[in-house]
């Protein structure tokens, strides 16, 4: 039976602790997004006329971050040229660019020429050393696919050889919770072979958490602190991307196995399962372009989360573990749904300030795994109370509380066992002699202390006994997994003075007749059972003559 005030504290303490968690979450957020700025500093920026050409045609003059590209498509070549004044020595330019060809131009001189893979686009933060004095910047780019962007941030000037420092400092945190959550999920999915039961939760957390972390380094440009790769940079994330995708199918299968509706939810994980896996074999033959099916993916994913977590909210059991993965799935929805919309907006409406692609999504994840192992300590807390209880239950029906022997439930099961194989045994089955004559003499205080003398006696003499049981009363059964004749009758030889001898410092000594029975000598277990009191009986009647 349930424990409604316990249940409800536990609840509390859930929704307490999945509060604080998004509430922490969120303030580090807020400090991020609001209260610790870009290090970009807006003086260094470019905001110079830019005269921007495409296919050589004068199409805008001003700052880039203001001009909206349409229609670009494959091979066109976008000209960027503006007159500039580099004050400091060891000056460089960075900028965020989605192109696979670039050349930079400084007074009609080439100092910079970039060339990447034909059928796909990275985008990359690029340190491209420059002059100081007065110089003209000539940037000349070429995309690959068609419509790679709508907009691009400004350019910004450095310190020459200070990218990396640039990429870490305006986004600390990014590197932190990417560092966690890879570290994280290489630990759960190492944990998950060695924990059989619960291979698919930990698996799934472990996986997800890995390939989030994976993705939110590369998504951000750190990845760039640890390779310069940029095609490399940019095919692991987008792969990490569809993996999270894939990953993520399987920790909704993994917590739906008792969900009234999981039989129809099977079918849209699997649908997004092979969505995720054919967007990475479809791209890596060069069918289509890997940034290409990003919109649908998205779309698909955010109607199966959002399909998935009614049906959670409906269909799933009112318990504590899914209490907090309710939670956690649409924290992690409601993050993910507005890293969408920000990563639309930030590529087709509004040009960033910033070159780095900060993400939504890292604190949402970073929810999600939270709250993910925190239900499956809850769960595992509650499997292990009720396993507690289930066992205090089963070891009160197992012993017998005056002797600490097993009872006769304990024997039966533990027969049951023993039949199932086809394996020998021998019953010896035992009675007090004198146990009424204490009774009637000495109380039954001390008719208790007596059955107990011989319970002692029959653990320190059957030591190696497969079963040692007391029935009820004065009667007592050993039994032994074989049919040893020469070590029964070794043990059984004198027994009479071993009790004796067991009991001379106790007032009453002990005394009781035994028989015993081989498997062999009755067609089942009754028979033998039956034999062996039989012959107990017969040793009885003849020590009473």
């Amino acid at each position: 039976m349930i424990d409604n005030n316990k249940y409800k504290k536990t609840r509390s303490r859930i929704q307490v602790f999945s509060i604080l968690t998004i509430l922490i979450v969120t303030l580090i957020w807020f400090f991020q997004s609001f209260l610790v700025p870009f290090n970009n500093d807006t003086n260094n920026q470019l905001h110079t006329n830019w005269q921007i050409a495409i296919n050589n045609k004068n199409v805008y003059t001003g700052r880039i971050s203001d001009y909206k590209f349409n229609n670009i498509k494959k091979g066109d070549v976008i000209t960027f040229l503006a007159k500039v004044n580099i004050e400091q020595y060891d000056t460089s330019i960075m900028l965020s660019v989605p192109f696979s060809t670039i050349k930079c131009y400084q007074n009609h001189k080439l100092i910079y020429d970039f060339k990447s893979y034909d059928k796909f686009t990275p985008t990359a933060v690029i340190e491209i050393p420059v002059s100081s004095g007065n110089q003209e910047m000539k940037i000349v780019a070429k995309p690959s696919i068609n419509e790679p962007f709508r907009n691009i941030g400004d350019f910004t000037l450095i310190e020459e050889g200070t990218v990396n420092e640039k990429l870490i400092m305006n986004a600390p945190n990014t590197l932190l919770f990417s560092g966690f959550l890879i570290i994280l999920g290489i630990i759960l999915v190492v944990l998950s072979f060695t924990l059989i039961k619960h291979l698919y939760p930990i698996l799934a957390i472990g996986l997800y958490s890995f390939f989030g972390g994976l993705w939110i380094l590369c998504c951000s440009k750190i990845i760039q602190v640890f390779s310069q790769n940029y095609l490399l940079n940019s095919y692991i994330e987008y792969y990490s991307l569809y993996l999270c995708g894939a990953a993520f199918c399987l920790l909704q299968y993994s917590f739906i196995k008792d969900n009234k509706y999981r039989k129809k939810l099977y079918p849209l994980i699997i649908s997004m399962s092979v969505f995720s896996f054919l967007s990475i074999i479809l791209s890596y033959l060069n069918i289509f372009d890997i940034k290409s099916p990003l919109v649908y993916f998205q779309a698909f994913e955010a109607i199966e989360n959002l399909i998935f977590i009614i049906a959670l909210l409906l269909g799933s059991p009112k318990s504590n573990d899914h209490t907090i993965i309710n939670i956690a799935f649409i924290v992690h929805f409601i993050y993910g749904f507005l890293d969408a919309i920000r990563y639309n907006l930030e590529h087709y409406t509004f040009a960033r300030e910033s070159f780095i692609g900060v993400t939504y999504t890292q604190y949402g994840l970073l929810i999600l795994i939270i709250l993910m192992v925190y239900a499956f300590i809850i769960k595992n807390e509650e499997k292990i109370r009720i396993q507690s209880e289930k066992n205090a239950w089963q070891t009160l029906a197992y012993t017998d509380t005056l002797t600490k022997l097993n009872t006769r439930l304990y024997f039966a099961d533990k027969m049951k066992e023993l039949l199932k194989k086809p394996k020998d045994y021998t019953i010896i089955f035992m009675d007090l002699n004198k146990l009424k004559k204490v009774n009637d003499k000495y109380s039954h205080i001390n008719g208790d202390l007596y059955i107990k003398d011989f319970a002692h006696f029959l653990k320190s003499h059957f030591k190696d006994a497969f079963i040692i049981s007391r029935l009820g009363g004065d009667e007592f059964i050993i039994v032994y997994d074989h049919c040893d004749q020469k070590k029964i009758k070794h043990l059984m030889d004198n027994i009479q003075d071993k009790e004796l001898e067991a009991s001379r410092h106790k007032d009453f000594p002990l005394d009781a007749s035994f028989g015993i029975a081989f498997s062999h000598e009755g067609h089942s277990l009754k028979d033998v059972i039956d034999l062996a009191d039989k012959r107990m009986y017969k040793m009885k009647n003849s020590l009473n003559k």
